[in-house]
């Protein structure tokens, strides 16, 4: 299926990383936060993302989680990655 959009190769990285990727999501969905209320969540993402190379990860608010992705090389562009996390509570009808 991804091999339609992607090349060979990061078809098979991809698939490689299907258990790491599906760990994550299952840890938060068993940790469901409400909005502006995603302490476990946010800080959870902050400790994962400290674990990659080249990157800066910074907190400006309780919930929130900032990561700039550097590159390997210096003088290169940078990237800002935002993620939204919430969950809405059901109400009863």
């Amino acid at each position: 299926m991804l091999n339609n959009y992607l090349s060979e190769a990061w078809a098979q990285e991809l698939e490689g990383m299907q258990s790491y990727i599906v760990t994550h999501r299952r840890w938060l969905h068993r940790h469901p936060e409400l909005s502006f209320k995603e302490y476990k969540t946010s800080q959870y993402i902050y400790d994962e993302m400290l674990k990659l190379p080249n990157v800066e990860v910074t907190r400006p608010t309780e919930t929130s989680v900032l990561v700039k992705i550097t590159g390997a090389k210096a003088g290169k562009k940078s990237v800002y990655v935002r993620i939204l996390m919430h969950c809405q509570s059901k109400r009863n009808a």
